[in-house]
Order: structure tokens, then sequence, then C-alpha cells
């Protein structure tokens, strides 16, 4: 819907801000959350309740349809049963090459996120000393949540400033350099573990995620069909499903590598991800410029 009512030239601005949303969301639930859930958890969840009823109401009575079929394709749709036409869609998703090839680069790199949950955790657990900090004595499972926590804070604080910058410049120059220097942070990440290393890495691979979203998100809009939308999203919606099965994998691994075979490992699986990206970007940026010339 978000792409329906959106202009090509838009739709960068308009993720950024989402992408910014979305984390100012999780940082004030998270306070929110930490504060109430041990004496007020009956104001917690009625509270959790509200906002859901809210957010229903929102959807039912102030979000209009954007999804306008012609005649012809309504008779069509309601002709032919549901189910065929969802996997008749879903082929179409699977033929398109592009679109595959570009959700398998986008699944390479994001994985190398998600190890921060997975073996970037267990690392910091198992091999990571206590060390001293600002007066706080700081072990692995306390270094995780402070990693978690100044991604949060650097997207919420950092977003717009990024996306302003990142928007004069080229689109490939972009994608491309935030790409190395994520994949390098998150590489780091795995293997380090000094506080401040942790941390500066840490700011290093969330800037370079905060670079890549504006451009990866206009050009993932492109490219739906406009009447295949909705199941391409969806299709796209598995990354995240693909990610933990691959960070689980990752962690099971882990038991036959040792930790610089493992960040080898992340390094190489970010970098064949942006192999891709290098391959197939003349023809994304067709797509996105065709997209603009169209209107879609």
């Amino acid at each position: 819907m978000l792409i329906d009512v959106t202009k090509p030239d838009e739709r960068e601005a308009v993720y950024s801000v989402l992408f910014w949303l979305f984390n100012m969301a999780m940082a004030i639930g998270g306070i929110i959350g930490a504060l109430t859930f041990k004496h007020h958890l009956f104001e917690l969840l009625l509270g959790l309740l509200i906002t859901s009823v809210i957010a229903a109401i929102l959807v039912i009575f102030f979000i209009d349809e954007t999804l306008a079929l012609k005649t012809e394709n309504l008779q069509k749709v309601e002709q032919e049963h549901f189910i065929i036409k969802m996997f008749k869609n879903y082929k179409v998703v699977l033929k398109d090459k592009l679109f595959m090839s570009y959700t398998l680069a986008i699944l390479l790199i994001t994985s190398l996120e998600f190890q921060l949950d997975y073996y970037t955790g267990v690392h910091l657990f198992k091999d990571m000393p206590t060390q001293s900090a600002l007066s706080f004595d700081i072990n692995g499972v306390n270094m995780l949540g402070f990693l978690r926590t100044e991604n949060t804070i650097i997207v919420v604080l950092l977003s717009l400033l990024v996306t302003r910058w990142v928007t004069k410049l080229s689109d490939k120059s972009t994608y491309i350099s935030s790409v190395i220097i994520y994949v390098i942070g998150y590489t780091v990440l795995s293997y380090a573990d000094n506080i401040w290393l942790l941390f500066g890495f840490m700011f290093l691979a969330t800037v370079g995620e905060l670079m890549r979203v504006p451009t990866h998100s206009a050009i993932y809009a492109s490219l739906p069909p406009e009447d295949k939308r909705s199941s391409y999203l969806a299709f796209n919606s598995l990354i995240i499903q693909f990610c933990m099965i691959l960070g689980s994998w990752f962690v099971s691994l882990s038991a036959f590598l040792n930790n610089e075979a493992m960040s080898s490992l992340f390094l190489l699986t970010g970098m064949v991800g942006l192999f891709i990206i290098i391959k197939i970007f003349p023809d994304l940026q067709k797509k996105k410029e065709l997209a603009a010339a169209s209107g879609e």
C-alpha cells in the first residue's frame, strides 16, 4: 500500500522515515516495557490492548484501499480459486531472475546482522572477559544488550541526517560503499572481544545500514509488477525467516570451526552478496528509472 501511494522519487525519503519510526518505536517500547513489566504488568498489557485497538480503528476507518482492479481482472479473481491464483503469482516471482538474484544478495548481506543475536551473542558470552568501562563491569551478556541499544540509538539520532547526506550521492557508489562498511562492521563484531572495538564497529555497521536503507527500499519497490506487488513483497518477507535459519546453522557450524574461520565465513558471505549486487546493479538501476518514468 505504501508503494501504491508514493511516487518513485519520494520512496527513498518515505522508507527512511518509516525505518526511523520503526526503530524509535522499538526504543520507546523497550524502555516502557523495562520500566513497567515487573510491577505494572496489568497496566502494560492494558496499554498494549488500547494501542492495538487504536491501530485497528486507523486501518479500518482512516486508510483507503489502494488496490484498483479493472473490471475484467475482478471477474477473473472471482472465477479463479484463491489458492491457485496465489501459487501462480509465486511462480511468476520465482521466474523473475533479477528479483531472485537481488533477494539472494539481500539475504546474504542481512544474515550478518542476525549473527548479533546468534553466533556473535554466543561468542561474546563464551569469549569476552569482564571489562570495566565508565565505572561499569561489563561481561559478554551485558555487552550484547549495550550493542543492541547502541544500534537503536544511532538509528534514531542519525537516520534522517544520513539519509539527507546519501541522497546527494550516486546510488551505486552509496550502495556499494554502504555494504562494504556494513559487512566489515559485522565481521569484526563476530571476532572482537574488546569493549571499545565492539562499540566502534557497531557504530560503523549501523551507519552502513543507514546508508543502504533508502536506495535498497527504492530499488525493491521498483522491482515488482504493479499487479503482483503483494506476492513479491510477501516473498521478500521470507528473508527474515531464512536469515534466522542461517543464523542457527552458523551457530551449529561454530562447534567445528574456530573464531577466525567463522569470521572469515561471515566476510565471505557478505562479499558474495556484494558481488551479486555489483553484477546486477545496472539492471536494478534501469528498473528504478523505468518505474520513475512511468510514475509507478
